[in-house]
């Protein structure tokens, strides 16, 4: 039986993003390690209810459906299907209350590409989706200075 997770990238508009420092207990994935915030899909659960579901039931967050960004799916580990969201929040910062876990971190996007912070280890699987969200910015941002580029000027006497 193949078990679907979702993990939410939330970025904090104009100040970082956000990850989970996981609970130190032997019996959950990825203990004493920071991640993405998320878990796993129910049975026969839409995975966007099951971000908007978990991002409740760990920080309090209550988001509607709209503002979560489906960006892609992930067969990162053996049997795990890991889907992707993203959402930008602003003034529920504030009002984030932890769960689940044992810390929030707010961490610039240098610091996320790091494989500790704080003496702590990034998930690996986080770590690599992490890593890619990031290219694939980079990539867009440069795609359209290329484009910019590109563009016909007008003819300037």
């Amino acid at each position: 039986m193949r078990a679907d997770i979702v993990v939410v990238l939330i970025e904090v508009s104009g100040q970082g993003w956000l990850l989970q420092l996981r609970d130190n207990k032997s019996t959950i994935s990825d203990p004493n390690m920071w991640a993405l915030f998320g878990g796993h899909v129910e049975l026969g659960e839409d995975v966007k209810f099951a971000a908007v579901r978990e991002l409740r039931e760990e920080l309090l967050l209550s988001l509607p459906t709209q503002r979560l960004t489906y960006v892609r799916s992930f067969q990162l580990e053996s049997g795990k299907q890991h889907h992707l969201f993203h959402c930008m929040i602003n003034d529920e910062v504030e009002s984030l209350e932890l769960k689940e876990g044992q810390a929030i971190g707010l961490f610039s996007e240098d610091e996320m590409r790091l494989v500790t912070i704080d003496n702590k280890r990034v998930s690996p699987t986080h770590s690599e989706i992490i890593g890619w969200w990031f290219s694939r910015q980079q990539n867009r941002l440069a795609s359209s200075r290329f484009a910019n580029d590109r563009s016909p000027k007008a003819d300037v006497p």
